[in-house]
């Protein structure tokens, strides 16, 4: 939602069941955009993105989208990406993307800033990274949280502060 339109980007064709075990598609996700304004229930195509993608984590930022897309390494053509939409130039530009694996990775905007934040300590301890679009295009680390290893983690910006909500990893 950029405040007046919702975006639709990428996607898939890919049909599996819930719950079954498909083999990776052999198509490569989608790259095709449209905007839809709900004021005037009209559509409008936008500019393609320059990686395809089926899913990806986003945060708005003045007039801009960040897309944090972790791609598949079993997927054709399903590469991990950093993007960044102009809403009013309709133009796509691929940024320097976080290292290691972004699957595990959601963004969140936070006073003209994205964050990525690991939704999990399951599978080790991953650290947040802030990325501030008027710092030249770096990734930094922001200081470890002080909870016990959770999973489920969510983080929310209410002005002044950035919230991180999670439960606990506990013996099953």
């Amino acid at each position: 939602w950029t405040g007046s339109e919702v975006l639709f980007v990428g996607g898939d064709t890919f049909l599996c069941p819930p719950n079954a075990s498909c083999a990776p598609p052999d198509d490569p996700p989608l790259a095709d955009g449209a905007a839809f304004d709900p004021s005037t229930v009209s559509w409008r195509e936008i500019a393609p993105s320059p990686v395809a993608f089926s899913w990806a984590s986003t945060a708005v930022i003045g007039d801009d989208i960040y897309f944090l897309v972790a791609g598949s390494p079993d997927w054709r053509g399903a590469e991990a990406a950093f993007l960044r939409y102009s809403i009013g130039a309709d133009a796509w530009e691929e940024l320097p993307q976080p290292a290691g694996d972004l699957g595990w990775y959601q963004l969140v905007a936070a006073d003209g800033v994205a964050v990525a934040f690991s939704s999990s300590d399951e599978a080790g301890g991953r650290p947040d990274l802030m990325f501030d679009p008027s710092g030249g295009g770096i990734w930094e680390e922001l200081p470890p949280d002080l909870l016990a290893p959770v999973y489920d983690r969510t983080m929310v910006w209410s002005r002044p502060y950035l919230y991180l909500f999670d439960h606990e990893i506990v013996p099953n």
